[in-house]
């Protein structure tokens, strides 16, 4: 099964992004977590193509990225969210969607997030040609944001969103640890451990519907 959803995979990616990003996530797939460096050996492309087809992946929240210490120097490292790529085959199912409840306003400001990826209400409004819109249709798009944010087809998206969830706690955990006088203790690991809980929790639930992300 895990072979089958690595091709369709990489097809998605060939299809929606080109040979170039297909490369880079298809390595990230296949052989997980890897840094820069890795990638140019295991892909032959060069670093601009490399680091250029990264950025897509992250920036449509395909591929999630964390850093770790080796030596003097911190390393950043990339792995790929198969299950965001997946989802990739049912864009045309989310426009339809989308079309029916919010709209060609609501299709108009979904298509855009679609295209290109985490966008701020600005950036999405540049893309619509938002400036050169009448009152009225000002008016529109501005409804269409707010009923596609209040119904969850957007969510928010913050620099952290492309670091994984384990990522940010094993984070949180060695910040926590440094403020302790000494080594910690099971007692003081679990306590550490319950309040990145409840604060990951808090943050989810006062920030999710709020900015421009598509959202599955």
């Amino acid at each position: 099964m895990y072979t089958q959803q690595a091709e369709l995979c990489q097809r998605l990616l060939r299809e929606h992004y080109g040979p170039l990003v297909e490369a880079v996530g298809a390595v990230l797939i296949r052989e997980g977590r890897l840094h820069v460096g890795a990638l140019l050996r295991r892909t032959g492309l060069g670093p601009l193509s490399v680091r250029q087809a990264l950025a897509v992946l992250v920036q449509h929240s395909l591929a999630t990225h964390a850093q770790a210490r080796e030596g003097a120097r911190m390393v950043t490292y990339y792995s790929a969210n198969m299950h965001g790529i997946l989802r990739l085959q049912r864009a045309g199912l989310y426009l339809a969607l989308v079309e029916e409840r919010m709209g060609k306003e609501g299709l108009a400001v979904f298509r855009a997030v679609l295209l290109h990826g985490c966008l701020s209400i600005s950036a999405a409004r540049s893309q619509l040609g938002f400036g050169q819109l009448g009152a009225a249709a000002k008016k529109k798009f501005n409804i269409a944001v707010a009923k596609l944010v209040r119904e969850r087809f957007l969510v928010a998206v913050e620099a952290k969103d492309a670091v994984t969830r384990a990522d940010r706690t094993i984070q949180a955990e060695a910040s926590e640890i440094a403020k302790l006088d000494g080594p910690p203790t099971a007692k003081d690991l679990q306590k550490i451990r319950e309040r990145i809980n409840v604060r990951d929790d808090e943050e989810y639930h006062s920030t999710a519907i709020v900015g421009l992300k598509r959202g599955a």
